[in-house]
């Protein structure tokens, strides 16, 4: 349940912040590689890395989030659930 909440939260808080964050180095990188290149072309370039890599960083930051948020819990777990020897 933690992860499951802790993962479509991160997906929320971080799309829109994490498509303008990649939009932005991917103009000032092209910008610099490519400096004759016509604005618009760029831009479409930009818009176009932008949304096909969105899904994959937006998984890694979810993955990421819920793996801490699950750590977070199981600590704070500890000493309230007894461990259990399967041996």
């Amino acid at each position: 349940m933690v992860r499951s909440l802790t993962s479509s939260l991160a997906l929320v808080t971080c799309k829109e912040p994490l498509r303008l964050s990649i939009t932005n180095y991917l103009k000032t990188t092209l910008s610099q590689v490519m400096p004759e290149e016509e604005p618009t072309i760029l831009d479409e370039i930009v818009n176009q890395l932008a949304h096909d890599n969105l899904d994959l960083g937006c998984s890694v930051i979810e993955k990421a989030a819920s793996d801490q948020a699950a750590l977070e819990i199981e600590e704070l777990l500890k000493p309230i659930v007894p461990t259990v020897d399967v041996r």
